[in-house]
């Protein structure tokens, strides 16, 4: 309980100041377009440019944090936010490194591990994106193209299907009704992206609530 009065306390404070200040620097590039060259978007343009993104990105607003906070704890959650790729880069990075050191996701130590570690794949995304961005096509044009279809196709299929393997390893009885349910979602519901992941996100959670309390898993 102490722990979490100082450490929450502080990380609460810094996290709210630096997603505002995030928030306050996206429209930078506007605000330069505006008063250098005069160019505004229109009220009209603006929302509908905003509607897309919503449309296409708004469910990953709501199931992002709620899914992940478990596993980043409050430390990470603020910079999973602010860094991005929270489920393909951060995620992996924060179950690793608290997987590695043997803590348990959600414990007093588990919030510092995951913290520790998500900040180490930002500063690794970081160098690598900055080498990519130099060099990249320079890179690229040496790979054969076979082995550059499968980096674009096959990358994030593996990195999830490694982390379904992590997860279930420690409780291997969710995947018995976790699984099952996003693949007849997917197979036959006729549903919309966004809403087969609100479904599978929260179906799971309130099914592992009860699972939990009937004592199927711990």
């Amino acid at each position: 309980m102490e722990f979490h009065q100082s450490w929450d306390k502080k990380v609460i404070k810094l996290g709210i100041a630096t997603v505002f200040l995030a928030m306050v620097c996206s429209f930078l590039p506007n605000l330069v377009l505006w008063l250098a060259w005069g160019v505004t978007p229109t009220l009209d343009g603006a929302l509908k440019s905003w509607a897309a993104v919503a449309a296409a990105y708004g469910v990953f607003y709501v199931v992002q944090p709620i899914s992940t906070f478990p596993v980043f704890g409050t430390a990470g959650t603020y910079m999973g936010i602010l860094s991005g790729n929270m489920t393909n880069t951060r995620l992996p990075a924060s179950a690793s490194a608290q997987d590695v050191v043997g803590v348990e996701p959600g414990s007093d130590k588990g919030e510092i591990v995951s913290a520790l570690g998500i900040a180490g794949s930002v500063v690794t995304s970081t160098i690598i994106l900055t080498i990519f961005i130099l060099f990249g096509n320079a890179i690229l044009s040496l790979l054969p193209e076979n082995l550059k279809s499968a980096l674009s196709s096959l990358i994030l299929p593996a990195l999830f299907g490694a982390l379904v393997v992590e997860f279930a390893a420690k409780r291997p009885k969710i995947l018995i009704y976790a699984l099952p349910l996003v693949l007849l979602l997917k197979a036959f519901s006729g549903f919309p992206g966004w809403l087969i992941t609100m479904i599978a996100v929260f179906g799971n959670l309130i099914i592992s609530r009860v699972a939990y309390k009937k004592g199927f898993i711990k």
